[in-house]
């Protein structure tokens, strides 16, 4: 306030005489330029100077205090939805060791397990194919030696062997649903052989098969 005073004053200067250049400057004059620290003036020639140096004070104040506002950008990212299978999560599944004349029909003692994880909220299905590429589930487990010998199965998406598990996608799927967490969701598939032991006439040998895992999102 004190400066823009001293520049009204200033305006009205048209000469002074070295003799009352000092007597020109007002109180509120005379508080500003002690405190920028300029000395007494001692012609109408610093006066002049010191003129200007005020003009240039109050044009940059100005020019230092003008704002514009209303200029914006976007900042945006897209996610893509992915889903992937677990590393070292997999488990096979076993029927144990069953004696040929066995009456029974065995279900598996290990059921097999395996991981998938998918985007967040993603929704998505698996589907499981036996090694004959039968898509309901089916499969025929192959011997080591005898090759051409085969016991059948049937995959389960649950342990009481009610639900089939297969690969179909369409007007009756046999596929599991299931929604995306972000993290490993794990899932235990069952099996059950395809008849009793002792109606297949099987010689001993090691019996496998290979299913593959497909997941559609």
């Amino acid at each position: 306030v004190s400066m823009r005073i001293c520049m009204g004053h200033m305006r009205q200067l048209k000469l002074v005489a070295a003799s009352s250049a000092e007597s020109f400057f007002c109180w509120p004059c005379r508080l500003f330029l002690a405190y920028l620290g300029v000395p007494k003036m001692k012609s109408s020639h610093s006066l002049s100077g010191l003129a200007a140096l005020f003009a240039g004070l109050l044009l940059s104040g100005a020019a230092g205090a003008a704002t514009v506002t209303g200029g914006t950008f976007n900042v945006s990212i897209g996610i893509t939805a992915n889903c992937a299978m677990g590393t070292g999560t997999n488990t096979d599944m076993s029927f144990g060791s069953v004696a040929s004349t066995s009456t029974t029909t065995p279900t598996e003692t290990t059921p097999a397990s395996f991981g998938v994880t998918c985007t967040n909220l993603t929704p998505y299905t698996i589907g499981l194919q036996p090694g004959n590429s039968n898509l309901l589930g089916a499969g025929a487990m192959k011997g080591a030696v005898n090759t051409t010998t085969t016991i059948g199965y049937q995959l389960y998406q649950d342990a009481s062997h009610a639900t089939v598990w297969g690969n179909t996608t369409g007007s009756s799927p046999n596929v599991k649903s299931a929604t995306g967490t972000g993290l490993l969701q794990t899932y235990s598939v069952y099996g059950k052989l395809a008849a009793a032991v002792n109606t297949l006439n099987l010689p001993v040998d090691t019996y496998s098969d290979t299913v593959a895992i497909t997941v559609y999102y």
